[in-house]
C-alpha cells in the first residue's frame, strides 16, 4: 500500500486492534517504572533500540529488522526506537498518538512515558504499528 488515505480499517476484525496509549505504555514498561524499560541510563540504549546514534549503518539511517536488539521484560522487541508506533485514537480525530521513538530520533524520544502526536494522514518510513489480540478495553 502506498497511500494510507485509501486504507479502510475494521476495528472489530478477528479481535485485533491498535493498543491504546495506556496499553502501549504498560507493554513497553514490562513491569518496570524506570525512565526506559532497560533502566535509567540512556547510554544502555544501543543494546535495546535503533535510534539516531546507532542506526546509520551503511546507506544512511533507516529501519532495521525486528529482533536484533534485546527485548523488554515481557519479551517484546523494538518497543523503543526503530519505528514510532501508532496507538488507537479513541475520541481524538485531529491528531494521533505515536509512541516509542524511531531510528531517526534521539534516545530521549524513547522514554517509556514519552508520546508524540501527528496528523492522521502522516506517512513516513519511521511510522509502524503492532496490534493487540483480545478483548478491547471498556472505554473503547
Amino acid at each position: 500500500m502506498t497511500n494510507l488515505k485509501d486504507l479502510e480499517i475494521d476495528h472489530t476484525a478477528n479481535g485485533y486492534y491498535l493498543p491504546t496509549s495506556v496499553q502501549w505504555e504498560y507493554a513497553v514498561r514490562g513491569g518496570t517504572t524506570d525512565t526506559w524499560f532497560w533502566g535509567n541510563d540512556s547510554t544502555d540504549a544501543d543494546a535495546y533500540a535503533w535510534y539516531w546514534d546507532n542506526s546509520d549503518i551503511v546507506d544512511g539511517r533507516t529501519t532495521h529488522p525486528v529482533g536484533q536488539k534485546k527485548s523488554n521484560e515481557f519479551g517484546l522487541y523494538d518497543m523503543a526506537g526503530n519505528v514510532w508506533e501508532w496507538c488507537e485514537a479513541g475520541s481524538r480525530q485531529s491528531l494521533r498518538i505515536i509512541r516509542g521513538g524511531s531510528f531517526d530520533f534521539s534516545v530521549g524520544n524513547m522514554k517509556s512515558s514519552y508520546l508524540n502526536e501527528v496528523l492522521p494522514v502522516s506517512c513516513k518510513n519511521r511510522f509502524g504499528f503492532r496490534v493487540v489480540k483480545g478483548g478491547r478495553p471498556e472505554s473503547q
